[in-house]
Order: structure tokens, then sequence, then C-alpha cells
């Protein structure tokens, strides 16, 4: 039996863990389908975010949500168990995908550039608007590595489900 199978069966034989994945997902379907299409609406999220949906968005919107209604009843249930967890990837996937359509349009890049300008005068002729310029033209990329961290965060949690539970049995 593989370690992915092997963590679901584990996992969501227990119906608390089953509730909370089908609670995540929309909530964070909701979350992402908000703050995904800000590069379109000047950083205002809101209700207006739900016009800027295109279907690239919308795709990353449900595989990161998709992620996160598996790998956060994962570790819960680690910890529930007493086994560690290893949050880098998954922190660095909500970070990246949360912050870099954010970046683009608000006023996060300039202020911050700005503070460094005053601590480090030579660092007044940074451009915050070329920073802000090419997280948008490469705003899929940023979501392709947030995507990219949570699937490593899902499978060291899958990992260490099966590790655990072979521990456990020795």
């Amino acid at each position: 039996m593989n370690s992915l199978h092997f963590a679901f069966q584990t996992v969501f034989a227990d119906k608390k863990y089953q509730m909370l994945a089908l609670i995540t997902l929309p909530v964070t379907l909701l979350v992402y389908f908000l703050t995904l299409p800000a590069m379109f609406t000047g950083g205002i999220i809101g209700m207006l975010s739900f016009s800027h949906l295109n279907r690239e968005l919308v795709i990353f919107s449900v595989i990161m949500s998709i992620q996160l209604a598996l790998i956060i009843p994962f570790s819960i249930w680690l910890l529930a168990s007493g086994l560690k967890i290893k949050g880098g990837a998954v922190s660095g996937g909500l970070l990246v995908g949360l912050l870099a359509p954010m970046l683009c349009c608000s006023p996060i890049i300039p202020v911050l550039v700005s503070l460094l300008a005053i601590a480090f005068p030579f660092m007044s002729g940074i451009h915050a608007g070329l920073i802000q310029g090419f997280i948008a033209t490469h705003e899929p990329w940023f979501l392709a590595m947030a995507i990219t961290l949570l699937f490593i965060a899902l499978f060291q949690n899958v990992r260490r489900i099966s590790q655990g539970y072979q521990c456990r049995l020795s």
C-alpha cells in the first residue's frame, strides 16, 4: 500500500478530520478567490475580486485549497499523535500564495523600499514600481512556486504519518 493511500485511510478514518477537511476546503477557496485577483483590483480584497477571476486564477485557487484541505487535517493528526510536523513548506506556500498577488498592486513594496532607503541611503535608487511590475508579470510563477511548496508540505506530512505509524507498530 502506498504512503498517500495509507495516510488518507489513517487520518480520514476519524470523522472529525473528514469534517475539518470539508470545512477547510470552501473557506480556503473563498480566501483565494478574494485574494488572487488583487492585481486586477488595485490591491483591494473583497467582493469586487469575483468579477476579476479568470480560468487561471480559479485553477490556482482550487489546487491550493485542496492542498490545504489535506495538509491541515494531516498536520493536526500528526500533532495529536505526538509526532513532529515540518511546517516550513506549508508556511512558505501560504506566504507566497497569499502575498504574491497583493505585492504587485498594494503599497507594501513602496513602503518597504522607502524604509530601507531611510535606513540605508545607498538604496534610494531602487524603484518600487520595477519590483511590483516584476511580481505582477511573473505572478503565475509565484503561484506555481506556492503550489510546489504546498505539495512538498503535503508529502512531508504523508511520509511522517507513514513513518509514525510504523514506529508505533515496532
